[in-house]
């Protein structure tokens, strides 16, 4: 996270807070019409940065935005409307029946002008100055302005603001609605008397949060499909007491879909993906997950945030998130055939073929969760690296702290076979050269820990094995043509490698070469089509199912929403792993151990339940 002050934010011009500078209307101001009392002119800009000159059309001062244009200058828009209160110089705004009270000044792009009815006071009221305040965008309080109370305006965020939302007869952005701005005008503390120009500079009353998407590394986008960002675990609703500026967020959190911030006339649409979106000053707790990006059938789930974030006002704050962090294909909800045929070579006892019924559909990693992202659970988490007491397990580890398995291991460095992570000092990283393998010497705590932190669980065994097998039925492997399994298909054994005609009693056992004997970085191999990749080999994938010494057999009555046996000392683990023979890869493969041991051919991935 990178925190900076709006005015510092030159370098590239992003939206409403990228800068600010005076839109400066033709000559002294935008003449309001003259009426018996005398009209007020106005020069309505925006608050300007120490030592910088006005915004012009011919300098590249800082602007704010209320609208964009294609050279990314700030200007206001055709049918703006800003509210506007007046009192007596020196005295304070009252909730109601203030000399000048809410009333509404629209901006005109065909002349570049303002209207609205505000005059000076007469000379028989007494007033001789007044002090002025205004806001962006303006309210009607539902249809009595007049009793809007300045103290105590709310104020709530568009929910989309990647859209628009019709105000008149025009089309806004929800974005441009989403910016509230505020203004006060004393003159220097003396006060505006009759006749004099009112100079009102508006300054941010929100916070801005803003994201850019970098998918250099693995391309893991669809630039065909909409990419979409929502920002979550955040408060919508504000309460403005526009005479002291105050801006207090409240309500319950929610969500923003982010405004994008490059559109497709953009040279760049297709390689850069920033997105910003509006929202009051606020405190979110660490570990909140803010970031939620969806493409076409993906699912994105952003990292944790690793301090707490506390906003300001007329700041940004900028993130920075890589893709894939968790990327998640849709898997629909549907009946499947669960088991092996009878037929199917090298079956085990405990694969009765049985129809299982899913009702709700969910999402699921595309990968084994890494190493590089263990780690940053582990650190955030603040689990230490110490010495753990296990029989066949030296070196350190890391145990639950808190929570319904406090004390249990989470995680072992290993004494052999060490592409997993470690402890180095003072945090936990991956194994050198192991970043982007599948996490290994994970507990099945370790495992479930991690799912609960980012906010899904671990796969019951059936969701495992429906979307493993996509769209090849009940044929043994979920890749390829379905019957066979071989180098080109899986880290596993090549010296067995597996093919079947789909009748005979055996299956074809032939050498397909020296297999690597070890973990390979995540996505090395053809995903099934579901864009799932490793369900077979590389690592066995914990599931969330309880197990006997030997999973029992399924039987062949129809379930539904199965989660397992409701007891059990093992849990059941899927997939196989890079040193399994083809038979124990096939997708109806079931093996367990232990929850609490860990070894070098132990991972997992996530589901979510939308």
């Amino acid at each position: 996270m990178n925190k900076k002050k709006l005015l510092l934010l030159l370098a590239f011009p992003l939206f409403l807070l990228a800068g600010c500078g005076h839109d400066d209307i033709e000559g002294d101001g935008p003449d309001i019409p003259v009426g018996q009392n005398g009209d007020i002119k106005f020069k309505i800009g925006f608050v300007q940065p120490d030592g910088v000159a006005y915004a012009t059309e011919d300098n590249d001062a800082p602007r704010t935005r209320v609208a964009t244009d294609n050279q990314f200058r700030s200007t206001w828009e055709d049918g703006d409307e800003i509210g506007v209160f007046a009192v007596t110089h020196g005295q304070p705004l009252a909730a109601s029946d203030n000399f000048i009270h809410n009333v509404k000044l629209t901006y005109s792009s065909a002349d570049d002008s303002w209207s609205g009815a505000v005059y000076w006071p007469t000379a028989s009221s007494g007033i001789t100055s007044l002090d002025f305040y205004a806001y962006y965008p303006y309210d009607d309080n539902g249809g009595t302005p007049a009793t809007l109370d300045p103290i105590a305006i709310t104020f709530t965020v568009k929910t989309d603001q990647s859209g628009k939302t019709t105000v008149g007869s025009a089309e806004k952005s929800n974005y441009n609605l989403s910016d509230l701005l505020t203004a006060k005008a004393d003159n220097t503390g003396s006060g505006y008397g009759k006749g004099e120009t009112v100079s009102l500079q508006f300054s941010h009353a929100l916070a801005m949060v803003q994201v850019s998407i970098d998918d250099v590394k693995y391309k893991a986008l669809n630039t065909n499909e909409d990419i979409t960002v929502e920002l979550r675990n955040v408060r919508t609703a504000a309460g403005l007491n526009l005479f002291s500026g105050a801006v207090a967020a409240s309500g319950d959190a929610g969500g923003v879909t982010m405004r994008r911030i490059e559109q497709p006339s953009d040279a760049d649409y297709e390689s850069s993906f920033t997105f910003c979106a509006l929202i009051p000053a606020q405190v979110v707790a660490r570990d909140a997950r803010i970031f939620l990006i969806s493409n076409g059938d993906l699912l994105l789930n952003g990292s944790p945030l690793t301090a707490q974030l506390d906003m300001t006002a007329r700041t940004v704050e900028s993130f920075t998130q890589q893709i894939p962090y968790t990327a998640l294909p849709f898997i629909p909800a549907g009946s499947f055939i669960m088991g092996s045929p009878g037929n199917e070579p090298n079956r085990g006892t405990n694969e009765t073929q049985h129809k299982v019924t899913l009702t709700k559909g969910f999402y699921i990693t595309k990968y084994a969760i890494t190493n590089s992202q263990y780690v940053e659970f582990l650190n955030a988490k603040g689990i230490q690296g110490e010495m753990l007491k296990h029989p066949n397990i030296p070196g350190a580890g890391g145990n639950m702290i808190g929570g319904e398995y406090s004390g249990e291991p989470l995680i072992y460095e290993g004494n052999t076979n060490q592409w997993g992570v470690k402890w180095d000092t003072n945090k936990w990283i991956p194994q050198p050269g192991y970043e982007d393998h599948p996490v290994v010497w994970v507990t099945w705590y370790g495992a479930k820990a991690y799912a609960e932190w980012v906010g899904g669980s671990l796969p019951t065994e059936a969701q495992w094995e429906y979307a493993c097998r996509g769209d090849k039925g009940s044929l043994p492997f979920g890749v390829g043509d379905g019957y066979k399994l071989d180098n080109t298909l899986a880290n596993f054994d090549w010296k067995y490698s597996w093919s079947w005609d789909g009748s005979s009693p055996t299956a074809d056992i032939t050498d397909t070469g020296t297999c690597p004997g070890v973990t390979q970085a995540v996505g090395s191999y053809s995903p099934n089509s579901y864009g799932l990749y490793d369900m077979h080999g590389n690592v066995l994938e914990w599931c969330l199912d309880n197990s006997d010494w030997v999973p029992a057999d399924y039987g062949e009555a129809s379930v539904t929403d199965p989660t397992g046996p409701s007891a059990g000392n093992r849990r059941v683990l899927r997939g196989g792993y890079y040193g399994f023979s083809a038979q124990y890869c096939r997708s109806a493969y079931r093996s367990n151990y232990e929850p609490d041991d860990a070894n070098f051919n132990f991972g997992f991935r996530v589901v979510f339940v939308p």
